[in-house]
C-alpha cells in the first residue's frame, strides 16, 4: 500500500518484511550476540545503530535505514533498488529457519524483495522529490507528518512535511553509492535544499 502525500511517498510494506531485515543485519554485523542478553530494546537499537552507521556494507546500510523510516530522495532510487536486490543475495547465510534453510532463499520472500525494488524504481521523481518507508500499521507517525487535524471541523486535513515546526526525521544523502549523512527535515526545509539533494 502506497501513501501519496504532498510533496512526498509513504511506502507500506508491513512489519514481517522489515523484522527479516533485521534479524538478517543483527546476525551479519553483531558477532558477540551472546554479550546482549539482558540488553533491553533501547540498548539494543543504539548498539546495532552504531555498527550499522560505521558499517561500508551499502546495501546493509540502506536496509537499516529503511528500517528507521529514513527519507530518502528519489533521485537516488536506482541506487537503493539495487541495494535492495543485493541485500536479499548477499545474506541468504543468516536468518535460517529451523531446517536451516535462509528465508532469504524462499521464493515469496525473494519476490517480495524485488517487488519492493521495482516499486521504488516506479516513483516519479518530478512527482515525488522522496520518499519514505512506513513499517507498520501499529502506528500513525507517517501520516501525521503528512497531515493535521483541525478541532474545529474534526477533520484530518493534508500538509506538507515542510510545514512541520518540529524534528521528526531524516533524509539520507547518497553519493556514488555511500550514504554521505544525513539532514533533518527542519534543516533540510529551512536550507536551499538542492544542495542536500
Amino acid at each position: 500500500m502506497n501513501i501519496k502525500t504532498h510533496g512526498g511517498l509513504a511506502l507500506w510494506y508491513g512489519m514481517f518484511y522489515l523484522i527479516n531485515i533485521c534479524m538478517m543485519i543483527f546476525k551479519h554485523h553483531l558477532v558477540l550476540r551472546k554479550s546482549i542478553i539482558g540488553w533491553d530494546g533501547e540498548e539494543l537499537n543504539k548498539k546495532l545503530n552504531q555498527l550499522m552507521n560505521s558499517c561500508d556494507n551499502f546495501s546493509d546500510r540502506i536496509c537499516w535505514e529503511i528500517t528507521n523510516q529514513q527519507i530518502f530522495f528519489t533521485k537516488d532510487k536506482e541506487q537503493i533498488a539495487k541495494a535492495l536486490k543485493d541485500f536479499s543475495q548477499m545474506n541468504k547465510e543468516f536468518h535460517k529457519d529451523s531446517e536451516g534453510i535462509s528465508v532469504l532463499t524462499y521464493e515469496h520472500i525473494l519476490e517480495r524483495f524485488n517487488e519492493i525494488a521495482d516499486d521504488i524504481l516506479a516513483i516519479n521523481e518530478k512527482h515525488y522529490p522522496y520518499f519514505v518507508f512506513k513499517n507498520t500499521s501499529v502506528d500513525d507517525n507517517v501520516e501525521f507528518w503528512f497531515e493535521k487535524y483541525v478541532k474545529e471541523a474534526d477533520e484530518y486535513t493534508s500538509r506538507t512535511l515542510k510545514e512541520l515546526n518540529e524534528y521528526v526525521t531524516e533524509f539520507v544523502k547518497i553519493k556514488d553509492s555511500k550514504i554521505q549523512g544525513f539532514i533533518n527535515n527542519l534543516d533540510y526545509f529551512n536550507k536551499q535544499h538542492e544542495k542536500f539533494a
